[in-house]
């Protein structure tokens, strides 16, 4: 990423490892289907509103761990797998606190 941005370029990444999109992406394209039957590529979007709408699809929500920010995934029905579900935010949730710092 380093490289991307020190360059001013464009790269596309082919990957398949959620932590690798996260720290290498500002945008993404989802690819929703049934595998060898049928595929959908969505249009590029922001690295937030793609990977909500893929973890949505997916059914599961993540979180950031506070201190080195790796998303991790909420385990089923925690307390913020059920806060995220209900707001709509899979990806991760940035608390009030947070959002202020």
């Amino acid at each position: 990423r380093r490289i991307i941005e020190e360059r001013d370029v464009v790269a596309l990444v082919i990957e398949h490892d959620i932590t690798m999109i996260d720290y290498l992406s500002t945008s993404v394209m989802v690819f929703q289907g049934e595998p060898g039957k049928h595929g959908i590529a969505e249009p590029p979007t922001d690295l937030r509103t793609g990977m909500n709408e893929f973890l949505k699809n997916q059914d599961i929500t993540f979180r950031r761990e506070p201190q080195v920010g790796r998303p991790r995934i909420n385990k089923r029905n925690s307390y913020l797998d059920r806060l995220q579900r209900e707001i709509g935010e899979y990806y991760y949730y940035v608390s009030t606190e947070e959002s202020r710092e």
